[in-house]
């Protein structure tokens, strides 16, 4: 058996940017509330930036009516720390949530 090699000796993982956005996308579409919106612009729409295994990450959604924005906002940026941690091994050091807009449909639950 080989021997393995202590943690500290080991290489380093780089995760693309890339990653991090559709990571942090996906996880603010599993907030009750939030809602996908098509086009060339659709919506959630993520920017992050990284430096050291840690990000800086903006998120910019559309809710659907009436979800509180407040509340809806904690809960995505929330979820998008413990997720692009969880999956990415990134350390999100701020998430900025953006509500762009609501739709007027009135369900207040998942559009996906």
């Amino acid at each position: 058996m080989a021997e393995r090699t202590p943690p500290e000796e080991r290489g380093a993982l780089d995760v693309a940017a890339r990653v991090v956005d559709t990571i942090a996308s996906r996880a603010a579409l599993g907030v009750p509330g939030v809602v996908r919106t098509p086009g060339r612009r659709g919506l959630p729409r993520v920017h992050s930036s990284q430096s050291g295994g840690r990000a800086v990450i903006g998120v910019e959604v559309t809710l659907a009516w009436p979800r509180p924005a407040a509340e809806t906002s904690a809960a995505v940026r929330s979820l998008v720390a413990q997720e692009v941690l969880r999956l990415a091994g990134v350390r999100a050091d701020r998430v900025d949530v953006a509500v762009v807009g609501w739709t007027g449909d009135g369900r207040g639950g998942r559009d996906r």
